[in-house]
């Protein structure tokens, strides 16, 4: 919805629509030689400029401008023959369109990595693996935050982070705690964090901090993989996330974080991967439930398991273990150690 109440809905293989619901009628703009028409049908992303203009990113066809008040639609189309030319983007495969606070628009394409185009020179700039550190030139999402940061969504490779003043790209992925490195969809909380889709769930990233909390179907959210660009913020705060099977909508200030520590409780107890019942000549000889001694020998394997008693959300519970006398460290753990 732009800022004259315009609803623009782009198609994939059927072109552009603006819906007018002052009127309820709507204006369809498809592919032709015109200077009205587009050059491709089929359109992958959509953004409003501060100038009322409307940019639409295509699969194909590069980028189409569409100025309302001319009624004039000015393209913008790569040359494979002319790579890194400053008139032109890097790609025609556009994924994501994103205006940043200077007026310049950073283009996400599909293989290509960024292209970044100042309205004042009418040129382009470009950020790819090779020159600028970007996780992946296949770029999805695109979003800048209230720092003036610019955070990129990349298919596979996780986060890109350019730093306001910076020319190299940081990552964030999946080994930093991500979800998934599918990034769908970037959008920034009123208390700065930015919320993720992916393929696997939502991750939370507090900038702050560094840290990352994920969210999956649960947690309440839809099971599967979220939808490219299918994502926004309302003026009250709440957050909506499109996938494959609908949506899901909160608002962060609402959430409520569980910071109860259970108890952890051993619940089967095995040797030489057999389990061991108690018995008065055995190794435990009440419940390992209730042991608090366990007699082996120096050769024998062992294995415990263990459960936390907070069922709210036990998918979401973590463990670290560790064997005092023979591990160094705290060591990440699941349901058996």
């Amino acid at each position: 919805m732009t800022r004259n109440n315009q609803l623009w809905v782009g198609t994939y293989l059927n072109g552009l629509y603006c819906y007018f619901p002052s009127t309820g009628t709507n204006k369809h703009y498809t592919k032709g030689a015109g200077t009205a028409d587009l050059n491709s049908n089929d359109i992958f992303c959509l953004k409003e400029d501060q100038h009322g203009n409307v940019w639409v990113g295509t699969n194909g066809g590069g980028i189409n401008l569409i100025k309302p008040a001319t009624n004039q639609i000015e393209k913008y189309i790569s040359n494979p023959l002319r790579m890194n030319d400053p008139s032109r983007p890097a790609s025609n495969y556009i994924r994501s369109l994103e205006e940043d606070r200077s007026g310049n628009i950073w283009i996400g394409t599909f293989g290509s990595g960024i292209s970044v185009f100042d309205p004042l020179s009418q040129k382009f700039t470009f950020y790819t693996k090779q020159k600028s550190g970007l996780p992946s030139d296949y770029v999805i999402s695109i979003k800048e935050d209230s720092h003036g940061n610019i955070w990129i969504g990349t298919s596979g490779n996780g986060i890109g982070l350019l730093k306001k003043g910076r020319e190299r790209f940081e990552s964030i992925t999946e080994k930093d705690g991500l979800a998934n490195g599918t990034i769908h969809k970037i959008i920034e909380d009123a208390f700065g964090k930015l919320w993720i889709s992916t393929n696997s769930g939502l991750s939370c990233y507090d900038p702050a901090t560094g840290k990352i909390k994920n969210y999956t179907n649960h947690n309440g959210l839809q099971a599967g993989a979220f939808t490219t660009g299918a994502g926004l913020k309302l003026s009250d705060g709440a957050l909506f996330f499109g996938g494959h099977h609908g949506f899901n909508y909160f608002n962060p200030s609402q959430l409520k974080a569980n910071k109860n520590i259970p108890e952890i409780v051993f619940t089967e107890f095995k040797i030489d991967n057999q389990l061991v019942s108690p018995s008065e000549s055995g190794p435990i000889h009440q419940s390992i439930l209730m042991a608090e001694e366990i007699h082996l020998k120096h050769k024998q394997w062992f294995s415990i398991a263990f459960e936390a008693l907070d069922f709210t959300v036990p998918e979401a519970n973590q463990y670290e273990y560790k064997l005092e006398g023979f591990d160094k460290d705290w060591l990440p753990g699941f349901t058996t150690a």
